[in-house]
């Protein structure tokens, strides 16, 4: 499936599990990082680059701590690089969803493969894709169910038609089957009743939902959802809410001349520096170490320092540790995410001048005399590093809780 996105259009609003709408109309759902770092090899088939998995990892620890997991992937970008023949050419995948198109001369539905790149011509007219899905609040997405919902009793779905007289309400479109006969209009169909739990598809006896996830492929499906089906249109703005966090690259402050130059290495390697977060995070500290000492060795012409020194630099490895006269503390605990962003704001708040990071840099400003009775203090930042991520989704209603569903642990 084609289609031009921006690289920060991957995070928001087109990540995994969304619908774009290319030029051309056709929707195409986003695809998870199973089908990311793809090149199409002499035969135009989509296979794994080694080299794009290997150097889209990026290492950020307080983001990491926050959301439970070792490490995050940047999105592949499309470019041409005759010199990179391996990063050239990446595509992120989308798959063709819905499944069901209809023909725009005789109305007849007919169902497709997820990775239908073709469509064919028909006899009379042109497939067109169907504007109706349904999906659960559990974020879980499948075709509208024709079949069930027309009542067919056929063995097959060959004589679906949908058919739309034109009106403004969901009464003018109906699917019918031209084999048994049996049909019924669209009204109610898209219809929830959040208080009582049920849908228009649950009161024709539509109750269970298949858990598919069509951006994870055909076998995506996850079993056992209790959650209610309901009838949505592709391009409603509540069946897809991006959850994404965000982080302030922030230098240790409290590092000597030794383990800033330690950290310098580790934040440049950053394929050494996920696998050593692996091993720690499994409780393998010999084998972390191992990789952070190989890491280190090749940009040291002297000997290592002691276990202790790396090991200190790598865990206060972008944490922000501050020295505690500039630090701020609240009367009443924060909550985990006020926490997270009160480090960043006693860093900001700071000055963080030459040589103490390459990521980070902040100047004290001068305030005008009209503005001091208001402001006593303005910092200029001139250089900062935010890395944002995704990490779920949610649909029909957007979540209270931001990290609801992250794992218990790393």
């Amino acid at each position: 499936m084609g289609g031009k996105i921006r690289l920060g259009q991957l995070i928001v609003p087109f990540g995994p599990g969304s619908i774009y709408t290319d030029k051309d109309g056709v929707p195409t759902v986003i695809c998870g990082l199973d089908y990311w770092h793809f090149k199409e090899n002499e035969y135009n088939v989509p296979e794994p680059s080694a080299t794009s998995i290997k150097t889209s990892k990026i290492l950020e620890p307080r983001l990491s701590k926050l959301l439970k997991v070792p490490y995050f992937r940047q999105p592949p970008e499309n470019i041409n690089d005759n010199n990179n023949p391996n990063i050239s050419g990446l595509k992120v995948q989308g798959l063709r969803f819905p499944r069901w198109y209809v023909n725009s001369a005789t109305g007849q539905l007919k169902r497709f493969n997820l990775e239908t790149q073709r469509l064919g011509r028909p006899e009379k007219g042109r497939w067109k894709p169907v504007r109706f899905i349904a999906v659960c609040s559990a974020g879980h997405m499948r075709d509208f169910p024709w079949k069930a919902w027309s009542g067919c009793s056929c063995s097959n779905e060959t004589g679906l038609c949908l058919r739309d007289s034109g009106g403004v309400t969901l009464n003018s479109i109906s699917v019918q089957c031209t084999q048994c006969r049996n049909g019924k209009s669209l009204a109610e169909a898209m219809s929830i009743d959040r208080e009582q739990m049920t849908s228009g598809l649950t009161k024709a006896g539509i109750t269970q939902c298949t858990g598919e996830r069509p951006w994870l492929g055909e076998a995506g499906a996850q079993v056992g959802c209790n959650e209610v089906p309901v009838g949505v249109l592709i391009n409603q703005s509540n069946i897809y809410f991006p959850k994404t966090a965000s982080s302030i690259y922030l230098p240790d402050q409290m590092a000597d001349p030794e383990q800033r130059e330690i950290q310098d290495i580790l934040d440049k390697d950053i394929e050494t520096s996920t696998v050593a977060n692996v091993f720690f995070n499994m409780k393998m500290e010999k084998q972390g170490l191992d990789e952070l000492k190989k890491s280190i060795s090749k940009e040291r012409d002297r000997p290592l320092p002691s276990d202790e020194v790396i090991k200190s630099a790598f865990d206060n490895l972008g944490r922000g540790r501050t020295h505690g006269g500039t630090v701020k503390h609240p009367s009443v605990p924060d909550s985990e995410l006020l926490a997270f962003r009160r480090k960043e704001f006693n860093i900001l708040r700071n000055e963080v001048g030459e040589g103490m990071s390459s990521e980070l840099r902040i100047i004290s400003s001068v305030v005008p005399s009209s503005f001091q009775r208001f402001f006593n203090k303005v910092n200029l930042v001139e250089r900062l590093r935010e890395t944002t991520v995704f990490f779920g989704l949610d649909r029909l209603v957007r979540s209270d809780d931001p990290f609801e569903g992250m794992p218990e642990s790393v």
